[in-house]
């Protein structure tokens, strides 16, 4: 039933099928996460961009995630950036970064930083005002709010009231109003003069926001568990009890109800701001955070939940019930953006942000024949066309009315087994390929009667393809290998012979030609829509599906070898894309195929078998496989939505395991949920006015509906048309036109009508217009306003570019000013977004125009003032350059331009890089000067941006280097001084240092002063006012050491060193005494042996310290040893230690002799004394030779036999006992010169 996929191609590509709005379940479903910085704490949505911001206050750094493709980037910013602000008019987003007191300005287009700018301290909220273009910063600890002109990028202050945490902007009326919370009030600021009011709020206000269309402030007082609603109107003021704790608020304007969460229980309080009573609802846990969607009526509360539970409370505004998103992470902040339908909700503890489609709707439409399968649809008068093939009927289904018209064989009898049917908007006629008759039906869509019956001859397999550009439409005849080409102006049919057995059409309008997709003969026949002949046939593997992507002019096949062929449009040239096994298309199953053109993302349904069901999804650009989305039951038809990038698979089931159903499959996520059916659904449509696609049930006789959102009403309704120019071809049934660059109308009224003779509702005034043509990535582009400021109804003109030939559809959404949605720390500042329903509009660019927007006089003037024209120049220059740090620099900014033009006026802003230093006007001598002492060492690059004005572009001057050097230090000494030198032991001794500058500065020398003990570091004090610095120790040890005192200096006086001082340490005197005895008192041991002795120290009158011992008046060859050779004195208890003596050998102990000094020397020394004594005496008479010869004679003769009687000892070892030697040992104590001294006597035997 190739037919059924087929028709819808061509419907979808042709005829513009491609608009539902919103989610993909049937209750909420969570369909990604998003990986963001840590501590995610407030988020933003850009509807124009579609971006959603996440700041992460853990890492210094915004998160921009791309909704369409769900891509995140990083965005380095300042300190602790708390609050986020988005202005959708300038594409900017404003990041308050607490930690730094600045607000960073980033470009939301390329998500990088513009500039910086220094507010106030601590800022904490920050809200814009789209209209005007102005932003509010609240600096909650200096009590001020900053104002930041988005034109000229200069800031003001204005004076609040105490801590400043919450900030409201109502752009309907240009007011903004401040929550203060530690004066319990709220500053009302007119934002067009800047003027102050302050109304009394309760205790601890901590979250505010604005109803602008009854102009009622409210305010939620945290600290008695209130809300003050300010009627600004008529100046009254009404107080509603909540719960407990509440910080957070939301409002949806449609329908006048506030919501208040408490943050300490599970309890959310409605107020009826209209009735003026409240109504208390459970959500489970305490809600720290909540958003509104106002298009759908639903109402998120972020649950204050760590672990894996409830994440998201979603309340029906409608009914107030309750339904639960699970997951895990504790949610900080929510982003809705009402367009797309998707909610997004950081989690502070896992880094990352939850992706959450809204609910979504499956009902029966209505009956219709019998075996409904194909199905059209025509977005220009809202009608689907069904072919029932079981009774050869086709149903008109007016999607407006809700009715049924059938069209019988016996009101048509033309009809005979239809089986495929293709409409085209612009002629408003619907083709029906009947394959049992061989003809095709051609359809007054409006009258509801067939006009003609054109036979194209019997085919087993028929292919409607429309051709709205050239009015054609393409018929594929199967069994004969033909495709029949049908005049849609005249009805009058021609064939072109093509490849065997033909199964699918698409044409390109851009390029105007057709391809034929030939499954047995293996072939794509490329057919030239002007003269309708053959100018190419391209092999390919046996395939059975054909799409076409037309920007960028490619073509794919999907081949039943679970292959994809991909054809170059301009050369006809291939390439192949290898699938995985189970992903192969097949001839015995229906298959199908489509493309988003925005991603050039191909999804191929995989129909080879039942139980390996999936749809691969392909990288066109790289021809790689991304991922495969499983299905329950066998894949049929697809079809997709390009605006929210959403594919619509059937699935067929045969039990109840896996029975029949739609899968919905998010194109960013590739998450899907399934809807069950109670059979097949061979055919799909889309309404791209509702969104709502619609699928025809064959065995109930019956079109189901899917609503991606119930949308409700929004009060700002907008119709839109083409402005008529010289190319316009024809504006009767759908905006047809040669222009390539068409102008659109867009017609805004708000009606946010008063309920009741006492309601005090207004209604905000149209302030904006968005639009895009055909969805998909590209941002949404505000259009001009052509109306007066305020007006109701107001005009937009809608200025389009570039615009290829082909049937295209154009997108608008209106706001009134709260276009952007913030939500801070608790949501406590700003209003819930508030967009208008997207209107879609179908038009046609037919060939062989030009380009027609920028000449245009009808776009010309329905612009604005095309603003300034004329050119400025700016310079720059500084006062002094170096500069010493902390002295003034005087920058001066020269604004010139031609006097031709008048003379520029206006604002010049100073900047530090990135940084805003500041904003000066202007004087008539066309300068500007800045001073200012806070620049930091270093270089600077400072430039001076004129911001322009009515009449001169705005212009930045070339960036001018300032150097900020430091001063040239004061050279000092340092001398050192000591508290007690000598020092004992163990005490405590200061040293104190004094540093002397040579000379006074502005400031006296600060920093340290490290002390050192020779090379090692003592330690580090600072230096104080007297310029002194000390350091204290009591474990320097015994012995002299080397102090210095070395100051380190600071940025204006230099280091110097201290002399060195020599500390002495000694030991400390001793108290008490000790004893000291040997045991035993005499030792005998042999020769070549050892002895020991105990000695014993005994202390007295509290005695401590350290005892050495020694030992004295050795005899030689002896020697003693001691263990241990110190005592350690530490109690009154007696300690040992063991003396040990040890000899060698021939180390006998003689005996001394006592009494005269002779008997001290031994006696063989005494034998020899005759022989010296002789000796003695030759020499002596030698020198007596004249004394007489006979005393000569006598003295020799008696020297002789003295010699003679001794002779025998000299030189004779004497044999005698040995005797005992003293020996004395010493014990001296370490302090107070104690010595106590012990004789022992010691014999050693041979």
């Amino acid at each position: 039933m190739m037919y059924v996929k087929n028709v819808l191609r061509g419907l979808c590509l042709l005829a513009g099928c491609t608009l539902p709005l919103g989610g993909i379940s049937s209750a909420q479903t969570v369909v990604g996460n998003v990986a963001v910085g840590k501590s995610p704490i407030a988020s933003a949505t850009d509807p124009a961009l579609s971006k959603i911001y996440v700041a992460n206050s853990g890492s210094s750094s915004v998160t921009a995630i791309n909704e369409f493709t769900n891509a995140a980037s990083t965005i380095a910013v300042g300190n602790d950036p708390t609050a986020l602000a988005v202005d959708p008019a300038s594409g900017r987003l404003y990041v308050a970064n607490t930690a730094d007191a600045t607000v960073t300005v980033i470009d939301g287009s390329s998500s990088s930083v513009l500039f910086t700018i220094k507010v106030g301290r601590s800022p904490v909220a920050i809200a814009v005002n789209s209209v005007t273009g102005k932003a509010y910063v609240a600096n909650r600890d200096d009590n001020t709010v900053t104002i930041i002109d988005a034109d000229t990028s200069g800031t003001s202050l204005v004076a609040v009231g105490a801590a400043p945490v919450a900030i409201a902007v109502n752009p309907a009326d240009n007011s903004v109003y401040v929550a203060n919370q530690n004066s319990n009030n709220v500053t009302a600021i007119n934002g067009t003069d800047g003027t102050t009011a302050t109304l009394v709020a309760g205790s601890s206000p901590a979250a505010i926001a604005v109803e602008p269309t009854t102009d009622t402030v409210y305010v939620v007082n945290k600290g008695d568990n209130t809300v003050s609603a300010f009627d600004r109107a008529s100046d009254s003021v009404a107080t509603f009890s909540v719960g407990a704790s509440p910080s957070s608020i939301a409002i949806n304007p449609v329908t006048n109800r506030i919501y208040v969460p408490s943050s300490e229980d599970g309890n959310l309080t409605v107020i009826d701001g209209l009735a003026a009573s409240t109504t208390t609802i459970t959500v489970g846990t305490p809600a720290i955070a909540i958003a509104v969607d106002s298009n759908i009526n639903k109402i998120y509360a972020a649950n204050d939940q760590t672990t894996g539970g409830i994440l998201l409370s979603v309340v029906d505004g409608g009914t107030n019930n309750v339904t639960e998103i699970s997951g895990s992470g504790r949610a900080s902040t929510i982003a809705i953006d009402s367009k797309s339908g998707r909610v997004y909700v950081p989690t502070t503890d896992t880094s990352s942000t939850v992706v959450i489609n809204e609910a979504t709707n499956l009902s029966v439409a209505d009956s219709v024949g019998k075996f409904p399968e194909a199905i059209a649809f025509d977005p220009v008068i809202g009608f689907a066309f069904i072919c029932n093939i079981g009774d050869g009927t086709v149903s008109i289904f007016d999607t407006g009315a809700n009715s049924v018209t059938s069209l019988s064989t016996a009101t048509s009898p033309i009809f005979n087994s239809p089986l495929a049917v293709a409409a085209n908007p612009v002629t408003s006629r619907a083709y029906i390929a009947n394959a049992w008759g061989g003809t095709v039906s051609v359809l007054d869509s409006v009258a509801k009667v067939v006009t003609q019956s054109i036979p194209i001859g019997y085919s087993e397999q028929d292919t409607v393809t429309v051709d709205p550009v050239a009015n054609k439409v393409y018929v594929a005849v199967s069994s004969q290998n033909e495709l029949a080409i049908i005049d849609g102006a005249t009805n009058s049919l021609s064939t072109l012979q093509v490849g065997q057995y033909p199964v699918a059409v698409v044409v390109n309008p851009v390029t105007n030609k057709i391809y034929v997709l030939n499954e047995s003969s293996n072939s794509v026949s490329v057919v030239d829509g002007a003269t309708d002949e053959i100018t190419a046939t391209i092999p390919v593997p046996t395939s059975v599906s054909l799409a076409l992507n037309p920007n960028l002019n490619q073509i794919y096949a999907a081949g039943e070898a679970g292959t994809l062929t991909v054809i170059d449009g301009a050369t006809n040239s291939t390439s192949t894309i290898q699938l995985p096994k189970n992903l192969n298309a097949s001839s015995n199953y229906e298959s199908s195929l489509v493309v988003n053109n925005q991603t050039n993302r191909i999804y191929i349904a995989d129909t080879e078998d039942a139980n390996l069901t999936a749809v691969a999804v392909v990288d066109g650009a790289t021809g790689k496989l991304l991922t495969s989305v499983s299905t329950t039951a066998s894949a049929g038809v697809m079809a997709i939505n390009q605006l929210t990038n959403q594919i619509y698979v059937a699935t067929a089931g045969s039990d109840t395991t896996a029975p029949p159903g739609l899968m919905v499959v998010d194109g960013p996520t590739s998450v899907s949920k399934t809807f069950p059916l109670p059979s097949d659904s061979p055919g799909l449509a889309i309404d791209p006015a509702t969104g709502k696609i619609y699928a025809t049930v064959s065995s109930n006789n019956d079109v189901y509906v899917f609503t991606p959102n119930i949308l409700d009403p929004i009060p700002l309704t907008t119709t839109i048309s083409g402005v008529v120019d010289d190319q316009t071809v024809s504006t009767a049934k759908i905006f047809q036109t040669k222009n390539t660059s068409p102008v659109f109308t867009a017609r805004v009224s708000s009606s946010y009508a008063p309920s009741s003779a006492t309601d005090l509702q207004v209604n905000p005034t149209p302030s904006a217009v968005y639009y895009e043509v055909d969805g998909g990535a590209s941002p949404w582009t505000r259009a001009a306003s052509s109306s007066a400021n305020g007006a109701n109804p107001a005009e937009f003109s809608l200025c389009l570019s570039n615009i290829p030939v082909g049937l295209h559809t154009l997108y608008a959404f209106p706001s009134y000013g709260d276009e952007a949605g913030e939500s801070g720390p608790g949501n406590g500042s700003g209003n819930a977004s508030q967009v208008g329903n997207i209107t879609a509009v179908p038009f046609l660019i037919e060939p062989g125009g030009t380009s027609g927007n920028t000449g245009s006089s009808t776009c010309a003037s329905t612009q604005p003032p095309s603003g300034p024209t004329a050119e400025s120049t700016t310079t720059i220059s500084a006062s002094v350059n170096p500069q010493t740090v902390g002295s003034s620099v005087t920058f001066t900014a020269t604004v010139s331009a031609s006097s031709a033009n008048g003379t520029p006026t206006g604002t010049v802003t100073f900047f530090d890089g990135t940084t805003q230093l500041g904003a000066v006007a202007l004087d008539s001598s066309l300068t500007a000067a800045f001073s200012t002492a806070s620049l930091t060492v270093g270089s600077h690059s400072i430039t001076a941006a004129y911001g322009g004005n009515a009449t001169f572009i705005s212009s930045t001057s070339t960036p001018l280097m300032e150097t900020i050097v430091s001063p040239a230090p004061i050279a000092t000494t340092t001398t050192l001084a000591s508290s007690a030198n000598p020092q004992t032991v163990g005490s405590s001794v200061t040293f104190t240092a004094t540093v002397h500058p040579s000379s006074s500065g502005s400031a006296l020398p600060t920093g340290s002063v490290s002390f050192f003990d020779g090379a090692a570091l003592l330690g580090t004090t600072s230096l104080g006012t007297t310029l002194t610095a000390t350091f204290t120790s009591s474990s320097l040890v015994l012995g002299s050491h080397s102090i210095t005192a070395t100051y380190n200096g600071d940025s204006n006086y230099s280091e110097s060193t201290s002399p060195a001082l020599i500390q002495s340490i000694v030991a400390a005197p001793a108290s008490g005494d000790f004893t000291l005895s040997a045991r035993p008192a005499s030792l005998t041991f042999a020769e070549g042996g050892t002895g020991t002795i105990t000695l014993t120290i005994s202390p007295l009158g509290g005695f401590q310290g350290t005892v050495s011992l020694s030992c004295d008046d050795l005899p030689s060859n002896v020697a003693c040893s001691f263990q241990p050779s110190t005592i350690n004195v530490t109690s009154t208890s007696a300690q040992q230690a063991v003396l040990t003596l040890s000899a060698s050998t021939n180390a006998q102990i003689q005996a001394k002799r006592t009494g005269s000094r002779l008997g001290l020397l031994p006696w063989p020394l005494i034998g020899c004394l005759p022989a010296l004594g002789f000796s003695a005496t030759l020499r002596y008479g030698q020198k007596r030779k004249r004394r007489g010869k006979r005393k000569e004679r006598l003295a020799i003769i008696l020297t002789l036999l003295i010699s003679l009687l001794a002779l025998g000892g000299c030189g004779v070892t004497f044999n005698g006992l040995p005797n005992t030697n003293k020996i004395i040992v010493s014990a001296s104590a370490n302090n107070g010169g104690l010595v106590h001294q012990a004789v022992i006597s010691v014999t050693v035997n041979q």
